[in-house]
């Protein structure tokens, strides 16, 4: 699946973790369980075909935490960890 247009002031939203807390995955789909239009946590789709209820990790895991292979050759960017944006590493490069 494609990975979702997230606007570049909610890239934070763009890695999210499943409730195992194993991979960053890269949203495809979602639907946002919002307060305040915050995009922390909701039920979606990782562009690998992962489904489940995903959420914003802490800037720690956001920084460290592997991210899933399969995302990132969907997405365009290397294997690696840490969400891309906390590396420089713009999608689709």
């Amino acid at each position: 699946m494609k990975p979702l247009r997230i606007p570049k002031a909610h890239w934070r939203s763009r890695w999210l973790v499943l409730e195992s807390w194993n991979r960053l995955h890269r949203i495809a789909k979602i639907e946002w369980e919002q307060e305040e239009g915050d995009m922390i946590v909701g039920h979606g789709i990782a562009c690998c075909g992962a489904k489940g209820r995903f959420s914003m990790p802490g800037v720690f895991s956001r920084m460290g935490l592997a991210r899933c292979k399969h995302c990132c050759r969907i997405a365009g960017v290397p294997e690696g960890e840490g969400a891309p944006e906390n590396k420089g590493i713009a999608e689709g490069s």
